[in-house]
């Protein structure tokens, strides 16, 4: 939140300034009170990882309009760190979060083994979404030492 992308997003949406609409999963803590510092926005951080959020609010009922994964590490994971971002992106899925009609989804990953090309994560991508009912239709990729992937989202 102390950063520019929720201060772009509050410039266009005011009225979100405070509230929990803006979900914010954190599981490194440093990075967690950082976040929160500041009087100027009031998200919904959580000192939580996504693997956790995505399977405790799984029976609520949420939906994403808009939904960041940004992933610091390859899509098959770190064991060291236990994050697999690829079992994240299938929980999105199947537990049902993107939003009716449309939703957007954008996921950061590192490109290696086993999906060492935007090519291949995007071919994940699409196979989880269309396994569960949706469509994921690449709209934007930005490539550097990672590469982030710009989704449509729709219920097939």
């Amino acid at each position: 939140p102390q950063y520019g992308t929720t201060k772009e997003i509050v410039e266009a949406f005011p009225e979100i300034r405070c509230c929990q609409q803006i979900v914010i999963p954190q599981a490194d803590l440093a990075h967690y009170f950082e976040m929160v510092r500041g009087g100027e926005y009031y998200p919904g951080v959580r000192a939580q990882r996504l693997d956790h959020w995505l399977c405790a609010n799984a029976g609520l009922g949420l939906k994403s309009l808009v939904a960041f994964l940004d992933f610091e590490c390859r899509l098959a994971g770190a064991l060291s760190a236990r994050l697999c971002p690829a079992a994240d992106v299938m929980r999105y899925f199947r537990f049902g979060y993107p939003a009716s009609p449309v939703s957007l989804l954008a996921i950061t990953v590192g490109l290696e083994e086993p999906a060492a090309t935007p090519e291949e994560v995007d071919a994940f991508v699409r196979y989880e979404a269309e396994l569960n009912g949706y469509t994921a239709e690449l709209r934007e990729t930005w490539k550097y030492r990672m590469v982030s992937l710009l989704y449509v989202v729709r219920l097939a």
